[in-house]
C-alpha cells in the first residue's frame, strides 16, 4: 500500500507526472494495474485541483510581494515569470 501512495504522490509532481511514476512503479516491480491506477488517480487529482489552486497561488504571491519577508524575492520572480508566460 505504501508503494501505491508513493506512486500517487510522484504523479502529483507537475514535472514528474504520471508517465514517470509508471516507469518508477514498473521498475520497482509493483503490479502493473496498481501502478497505472495510482498514476491515473494522481494525474486526475492534479488536473482537477490545479485550475482552482493557480488563482489562489497568484493572490498569495501578490501578498508576499508586498510584505518584507524572505519569500518576497521568490514572489517577485514567480510573478515576473507568470507575466512573461501570459504575454506569450
Amino acid at each position: 500500500m505504501t508503494e501505491f501512495i508513493y506512486i500517487l504522490l510522484l504523479s502529483l509532481v507537475p514535472t514528474f507526472e504520471g508517465r514517470y511514476a509508471i516507469i518508477y512503479g514498473i521498475g520497482r516491480r509493483y503490479p502493473l494495474w496498481e501502478t497505472l491506477l495510482a498514476a491515473f488517480l494522481g494525474v486526475l487529482i492534479l488536473s482537477l485541483i490545479l485550475p482552482f489552486a493557480l488563482p489562489l497561488i497568484d493572490v498569495l504571491m501578490l501578498k508576499l510581494k508586498l510584505k518584507r519577508t524572505f519569500l518576497q524575492r521568490f514572489a517577485e520572480l514567480y510573478l515576473r515569470y507568470v507575466e512573461r508566460v501570459r504575454k506569450k
